[in-house]
């Protein structure tokens, strides 16, 4: 316990490929709601908050402990920007362990106000109200403990969720998950507790970063060698077993395939995934790179430097594939039936990329990725029209 934060951490259950995320999300939260979190009048409360002013601007609170130089921070920055300059009045909720930086500032810069929440539960859930919100929007719950307790409440009249964290929350206090057709399939509405909404565009006003100046030979010199480059800059926790097969495939039927990774946050994460490739494909240890963690500015570089890139099975990129499109880089994808592995291919179809490299089958992925290293003309292709 952190004061009355208990340590639960839902985040890993949308990495696992399974279909019982809602379930079990759906039984947690009602277990928290009716037994562990003390059912006061200042927590869950069961009843419907209504607002007491009823004229004036609609009023909306951002909760996030990631909105500073962070993926979120990036996904939400142009939409918090459009809705204050126009009528709402936007209010930025950080956790108690959201840290302080030039992107934080920034964003609190456009809110009518902005508020640093305790480390309290009970006294945030009391602030939060005190704002008389009509809309409080949660832009990731499950990245932080603290923000899925507080979403246990009832703050405000309307409780929104969106696709930060690409899942389901499971609770009965979150009234809309904010999504997009091409992210979702005509059976999605089973897969969420919340009222699914589906824009007819992805629900992100992306500012893009721009495109650093530098030569990528001087960052990256061993990568200055007679290889394809294929990247795979995601966090390493992506990586799906599953996944494991398929790219023994890929580095196999292309000789000169090197895969570019990152190493993860820390040591184990990298260590763990070496460990099970040593085990089971070991061929994949001799044809990768995995790159200690680097500047932005570094890291951009690198989404230009790789020949193709690719999306891991079952989790996709997100902020990394709008990072790459200053650059346009093919971006293998290959969606299934959940929002955590269509933004790619929602966002090649809202570009309208004709032959955009999207699979339908582990087989057809790998088949794309022979097509594109085997053929510069159309990598040109697809990066020109992606950018």
């Amino acid at each position: 316990l952190n004061d009355n934060i208990l340590n639960i951490d839902i985040f890993w259950l949308a990495y696992h490929n399974h279909n019982d995320d809602k379930y079990i999300l759906e039984i947690l939260g009602e277990c928290l709601q009716r037994k562990i979190i003390p059912p006061t009048k200042l927590i869950v409360e069961q009843k419907q908050i209504t607002r007491k002013k009823t004229n004036g601007s609609i009023r909306i609170g951002f909760c996030s402990e990631f909105l500073r130089d962070h993926t979120i921070g990036k996904l939400n920055i142009g939409l918090i920007q459009a809705l204050a300059a126009r009528d709402f009045d936007v209010f930025i909720f950080s956790g108690p362990g959201t840290k302080l930086d030039e992107k934080r500032k920034s964003i609190e810069a456009l809110a009518k106000d902005s508020c640093s929440l305790p480390t309290s539960l009970h006294n945030s859930c009391e602030i939060i109200k005190s704002y008389d919100l009509d809309i409080l929007f949660y832009p990731e719950i499950g990245m932080s403990p603290f923000t899925y307790q507080l979403a246990l409440n009832r703050l405000a009249p309307v409780q929104v969720a969106s696709w930060g964290h690409p899942s389901t929350t499971g609770l009965s206090t979150i009234d809309y998950f904010i999504s997009a057709n091409n992210f979702e399939t005509n059976k999605s509405d089973a897969y969420y507790t919340e009222r699914l909404i589906r824009f007819s565009r992805i629900p992100c006003i992306y500012i893009p970063p721009k495109a650093p100046e530098g030569k990528t030979s001087n960052c990256f010199p061993e990568l200055n060698h007679n290889h394809l480059l294929i990247g795979i800059p995601q966090s390493l926790f992506k990586i799906h077993p599953d996944y494991d097969m398929i790219l023994a495939q890929i580095v196999s039927k292309i000789p000169k395939a090197l895969l570019v990774l990152i190493e993860g946050d820390n040591k184990s994460q990298t260590q763990k995934l070496r460990s099970r490739w040593f085990k089971n494909e070991p061929k994949l240890l001799q044809k990768s790179i995995f790159l200690p963690r680097m500047s932005q500015s570094n890291y951009l570089l690198l989404l230009g430097k790789v020949d193709i890139l690719l999306d891991p099975f079952y989790f996709g990129g997100g902020n990394t594939f709008y990072e790459s499109m200053v650059f346009g880089t093919p971006w293998v994808t290959m969606p299934t039936k959940f929002l955590r592995s269509r933004i790619a291919y929602a966002c090649y179809t809202q570009m309208d990329i004709n032959n955009a490299p999207i699979a339908k089958s582990p087989k057809e992925y790998l088949d794309l990725c022979i097509k594109l290293a085997s053929d510069p003309s159309l990598r040109k292709s697809i990066k020109k029209k992606s950018r």
